[in-house]
């Protein structure tokens, strides 16, 4: 068995997502990814939690960079200004 077919009960989920056992139960019977009954004991697939946790992923925001010193941000200023003027 490969490690990306290991199966997990609510315990080492907890500990792979970082989170408390109890979230990981209500994710494990969300059912975002397929449960498996072993034993009577649920359990989930480490590459269907890995393939759910990269669906759902973040890709950071691109934000504007900000200006590095004063006369960057006058001049900014003033085209805004100019801009506004010349729209109206």
């Amino acid at each position: 068995m490969s490690p990306s077919d290991y199966f997990m009960t609510s315990t080492p989920l907890a500990e792979y997502r970082s989170e408390s056992v109890r979230s990981a139960r209500r994710f494990m019977h969300s059912g975002a990814v397929p449960l498996y009954l072993d034993g009577g004991r649920p359990r989930v697939k480490k590459s269907d939690v890995d393939a759910y946790m990269e669906a759902h992923r973040l890709e950071p925001r691109q934000t504007p960079s900000a200006p590095t010193n004063m006369r960057e941000v006058l001049t900014q200023i003033a085209d805004d200004a100019l801009k506004n003027r010349r729209a109206s």
